[in-house]
């Protein structure tokens, strides 16, 4: 799925439903990708943290300060704050996915009989390291045509890991997104053949 192309057949917005689940990408934020990369740069699997389970949210919240007169006449509000974020669930992961989550955690390697381990080591608020990435989501279908969620940030969630016999280890995320511009944009969302209506 990494790289497809969508081909959209609705052109209609009034009967464009979003629908279905999609992958999520990320890069390194660095001095090689100091600005946000383009979808063909994001999207292959080498960049894919894994395969996605129970879908992805993405989620906005505003917070105002508000006045008005003593008798309701005049009121006024302004925003005064705001956060963005990616969530979602990632049923094929490794010690790898897990370093990129987490601050104080880091991978490696060793060898014991001729066998790879893949060990994770983690803790220790000294240890910590901004871990900021690029991250991307891609859904949609060959109906309504592609969706894509961009920003730039890190996971700011506690990781839970439940191991049982009826259920599939699923790591949640939640990347809050940082300014990614001079603008102070926090995210960019994409969606394939649709016009804006003078917002």
């Amino acid at each position: 799925m990494a790289g497809r192309s969508y081909k959209p057949q609705n052109t209609d917005r009034l009967k464009s439903i979003p629908l279905g689940s999609g992958n999520v990408y990320m890069i390194k934020y660095d001095s090689a990708h100091a600005t946000m990369p383009t979808d063909e740069e994001f999207e292959t699997d080498a960049n894919m943290v894994g395969r996605t389970k129970g879908g992805a949210t993405f989620n906005y919240s505003q917070e105002f300060f508000t006045t008005k007169s003593d008798d309701g006449v005049a009121k006024k509000r302004r925003l005064t704050d705001e956060t963005a974020s990616l969530s979602w669930g990632i049923m094929t992961w490794n010690a790898t996915t897990v370093a990129q989550l987490l601050r104080t955690a880091t991978a490696s390697t060793e060898t014991a009989s001729s066998e790879t381990i893949a060990i994770v080591e983690g803790g220790g608020i000294g240890n910590q390291t901004e871990k900021k990435y690029w991250l991307h989501f891609v859904g949609g279908d060959d109906v309504d045509g592609k969706i894509t969620l961009t920003g730039l940030g890190e996971n700011v969630e506690a990781l839970e890991a439940a191991f049982a016999n009826d259920a599939e280890t699923t790591l949640t995320p939640n990347f809050e997104f940082d300014p990614y511009d001079n603008d102070g944009h926090l995210y960019k969302l994409k969606m394939a053949n649709q016009t804006t209506q003078g917002a």
